[in-house]
């Protein structure tokens, strides 16, 4: 079976366009998960219980 060139280019290219997706959604994920914890501030000073 003969696979011209541009179908090889076509692959290649798809391949790391899904790669460059994969790790862009992969990165945004963790990135989310680091921004949705709930901060908690509090406006006594350590020492104050009241």
């Amino acid at each position: 079976m003969y696979i011209d060139s541009m179908t090889i280019t076509a692959f290649v290219v798809f391949a790391v366009a899904m790669a460059v997706f994969v790790k862009h959604c992969f990165i945004n994920s963790c990135i989310e998960k680091d921004d949705d914890k709930p901060v908690v501030e509090h406006d006594v000073e350590p020492g104050n219980r009241s």
